[in-house]
């Protein structure tokens, strides 16, 4: 008789400790879903907004989203048309870059003014530069560049891209 009780009441805690795991792992990804935003003043929902970007000529740029009212990612086009993601959220936030893994064949990690970069690359697949400013981590990411795209953007992007707590 116990056991015919007891067997119900392991399912049932194996099923919370599943539905508990797929909660908390659902907060850690963003949704499959993004809201588009016309601006980049994600104030309300995430509570910052990004004021500056870089103004560099061969630079158009894309849609803004944001993903769980925490992560913001800037869509940008480089002449002519290596695409650019730009992701930023609060520091120490998580960036979602298993989003873009990659199997990255050379790694550094170097200045521009005092802010640390570590920047990723696969000749001939992606880039990231990875850095913080100002209380924000951002994560620049290249889907595929030619030689030269990446390190003349980077200095750009971290010097002119600014963010700010609403």
């Amino acid at each position: 008789m116990q056991a015919i009780f007891f067997v119900p009441l392991g399912l049932g805690v194996l099923l919370v400790i599943a539905l508990l795991a797929a909660y908390v792992y659902a907060l850690r990804r963003p949704s499959g879903e993004a809201v588009v935003y016309a601006a980049t003043d994600f104030s309300s929902p995430a509570g910052f907004n990004v004021v500056s970007l870089p103004q560099d000529e061969i630079l158009t740029r894309g849609q803004n989203l944001l993903w769980d009212s925490r992560l913001a990612e800037l869509e940008f086009f480089a002449e002519p048309g290596w695409r650019l993601l730009l992701r930023i959220c609060a520091a120490k936030g998580d960036l979602n870059l298993e989003d873009w893994n990659s199997n990255y064949d050379q790694r550094s990690v170097g200045y521009v003014g005092r802010i640390r970069v570590t920047f990723l690359e696969s000749p001939g697949g992606s880039a990231m530069a990875l850095w913080t400013k100002n209380g924000f981590d951002y994560a620049l990411y290249f889907e595929t560049y030619e030689m030269g795209l990446p390190a003349g953007l980077v200095d750009d992007f971290i010097q002119e891209t600014d963010t700010v707590a609403a």
